[in-house]
């Protein structure tokens, strides 16, 4: 069993794990003194480990040295249209079992769903949690970054260095899959993938990634929901650009 525990606290020794982490150890996975546990801070490193003491509130685990997992390569980024709210976190859930690296969720136009500052930090925080829950789960060293909701057009300069790709219903539209196998596997870019509402991109979103170097994609012959969208892009990815790396023995 794993469980996560902030990167502060992660050290050889004794510690002692509360709050949702340690009411997953004690009630969902019953575990016991004697059992083992590995123990993950999310930024790369893990440690296996003991537990010692089950309390009402608390677990006690003797903690060995931890070991530091090097990040993925090439990084893989989302670019996110909101979607609706079980949609959006089944996202997150999903696109951190795939893979993802870091998550950008922004607010477009034909959005459904259009958030006040008051929302969006707590939709943040909800998000980080269910991505520290699908790594724990998929046995990841590493949870996705997910940063703060912004607009499009405050969120694509970033990405000047990277291959940016965007999922579009376009007619001149690349297959994903072709154009993922055009790159040189020994020297591959980092990635990022926008993915627009179910409404599709406004004319001006469409020029702002144009703007951006952004290259448009088709993802296949049926017009998906975005949430649907977004995973058949990043499964693409994992499958041709991650794994084939891997398979020829190159560093990722």
């Amino acid at each position: 069993m794993r469980c996560y525990l902030p990167s502060d606290l992660l050290a050889c020794g004794e510690v002692q794990i509360k709050g949702a982490e340690a009411h997953y150890l004690r009630d969902v996975r019953r575990i016991e003194a004697g059992d083992s546990v590995e123990i993950f801070d999310g930024q790369g490193r893990t440690a296996s480990g003991r537990c010692l003491e089950v309390f009402r509130s608390a677990v006690r685990l003797q903690v060995n040295v931890p070991v530091t997992h090097p990040r993925p390569s090439p990084t893989l980024h989302l670019i996110q249209a909101i979607a609706k709210n079980k949609s959006m976190d089944w996202l997150v859930q999903k696109a951190t079992e795939l893979g993802v690296d870091e998550i950008h969720p922004v607010q477009t136009h034909h959005a459904v769903v259009h958030l006040d500052g008051r929302n969006t930090n707590k939709k943040r925080d909800r998000w980080n949690d269910i991505a520290i829950n699908a790594t724990r789960q998929c046995e990841r060293p590493w949870v996705p970054v997910v940063h703060p909701i912004t607009r499009l057009d405050a969120c694509l300069p970033r990405f000047h260095e990277e291959l940016l790709l965007t999922g579009d219903l376009a007619p001149n539209a690349s297959p994903l899959g072709h154009v993922l196998q055009s790159l040189p596997l020994a020297k591959l870019p980092d990635m990022a993938l926008a993915i627009g509402p179910e409404g599709d991109w406004t004319d001006e979103e469409r020029k702002a990634l144009e703007s951006a170097g952004s290259t448009p994609v088709n993802l296949g012959t049926t017009t998906l929901r975005t949430e649907t969208a977004a995973l058949y892009g990043l499964s693409v990815f994992r499958f041709l650009y991650r794994e084939s790396s891997r398979e020829k023995g190159i560093e990722s």
